[in-house]
């Protein structure tokens, strides 16, 4: 019932504020269509076209495909190979979650090591061997190889907010995990 009728806040208030409004706002029901119900809330909990649908829909990725093929900048702004095995994200700023805490490179890599965890998604992001911070808003993702469609992984990474989720971020595959039930993180970003 609850994903056929979804109600997403997305910190309603927090992105009229920002816009002038009064804060008095009122949550506003907004429905979905998807091909396929997700069976959770979580962003890396399945694989599947259902859930990446839903994902799509409620989060932002790093980067998206166009329909030409190419890569669209969303919560990554650029990016550039410093070497054959790195790559340098430099993400998006005034960005936040609907918990209220900033979006930054520390999210970035904090959801990388939890899809590494992941049943469905750890192959995907085996080929990453390392994150770096440079600052709040550049990561460095070091891969274990060459690796020429990191851009393609990467449209995988819906950034969840670390400070929300520590310490809560267990994936439980078809179960009720903190981040199946809790939709926290969702990122509000005004372009």
């Amino acid at each position: 019932m609850m994903l056929r009728h979804l109600l997403i806040f997305l910190g309603l208030t927090v992105w009229l504020s920002a816009f002038g409004f009064p804060s008095y706002a009122q949550a506003v029901e907004v429905k979905i269509a998807l091909d396929a119900e997700p069976v959770s809330l979580d962003p890396h909990e399945q694989l599947s076209e259902g859930a990446l649908q839903y994902s799509h829909t409620v989060f932002d990725p790093l980067v998206r495909w166009r329909k030409d093929g190419s890569f669209e900048p969303r919560l990554a702004t650029s990016w550039e190979m410093i070497n054959d095995k790195t790559m340098r994200l430099h993400l998006r700023k005034g960005v936040t979650f609907h918990s209220g805490n900033p979006f930054t490179a520390s999210d970035v890599a904090f959801t990388l090591r939890r899809l590494k965890r992941s049943t469905d998604f750890k192959a995907l992001f085996d080929v990453i061997v390392d994150s770096e911070i440079i600052d709040p808003y550049t990561i460095d993702i070091h891969t274990r190889n060459p690796f020429p469609l990191l851009l393609n992984t990467l449209a995988y990474v819906f950034t969840i907010d670390e400070k929300f989720y520590r310490s809560r971020d267990d994936i439980i595959k078809f179960g009720h995990s903190f981040a199946s039930n809790h939709e926290g993180d969702r990122t509000v970003y005004c372009a």
